[in-house]
């Protein structure tokens, strides 16, 4: 069976890492093409509030779903709503946990087949970022 990375973070919409960091880093240097500074100077001070009053790590700015979710909005131009408690906490985390088990199934049918058990391991780091491990275990 193929090998898949399944991490979001490594592929996303079948972009490979590399066009993402390439792709990410365009979108910073194009700031201003699609507006003038002013107008961003007015949005940036929000972007920055919005992560600091909720205590969101400064490293989500260099997620390339952040980058595409800040040009579906901007696409979507004046008027958008933003999502509702129960939406976010809900039924979108519900297609989301949908999403990824529709694509785990494959793997699932293969490791009961071969015999493979998931396992994890999680801790806290020194600077309170919390990691999560995941490993395919042959019995």
């Amino acid at each position: 069976m193929k090998k898949t990375k399944l991490n979001s973070l490594e592929q996303i919409d079948g972009v490979e890492e590399s066009e993402q960091s390439a792709n990410s880093s365009k979108m910073f240097k194009n700031k201003f093409i699609d507006g003038d500074k002013e107008k961003v100077w007015q949005v940036d001070p929000q972007v920055a509030e919005f992560f600091y009053i909720s205590v969101i790590p400064f490293n989500v700015i260099r997620n390339l779903s952040f980058s595409k979710m800040c040009d579906m909005i901007g696409k979507h131009g004046i008027g958008y709503k933003p999502l509702s408690y129960y939406d976010i906490r809900e039924k979108l985390l519900r297609k989301a946990v949908d999403k990824t088990d529709l694509q785990l199934q494959k793997y699932q049918d293969e490791w009961k087949r071969t015999g493979c058990t998931i396992v994890s391991d999680g801790w806290t780091e020194k600077k309170r970022r919390s990691i999560c491990n995941f490993f395919g275990e042959q019995s």
